[in-house]
């Protein structure tokens, strides 16, 4: 049997993440993403442009996870 290494989620390299960003580090779909953020338990996304919207990364994982991420 072989040993499986869980790989790390990904942290973006600056403050912002997306939806995708955050769906991988937490595991979880898109929609997941964006039901969290609707139900208060994501930070609101911010509107970066017409068509970029952005969480800030640290404060979304302390909303979730209660910490602040490394």
């Amino acid at each position: 049997m072989q040993n499986q290494v869980k790989k790390l989620p990904r942290r973006p390299n600056g403050k912002w993440a997306s939806d995708l960003t955050l769906a991988e580090y937490f595991e979880v779909s898109r929609c997941t993403i964006w039901r969290w953020a609707k139900t208060g338990k994501l930070p609101p996304p911010v509107k970066l442009g017409e068509n970029t919207t952005r969480w800030d990364f640290d404060a979304a994982v302390e909303k979730v996870l209660g910490k602040r991420s490394a």
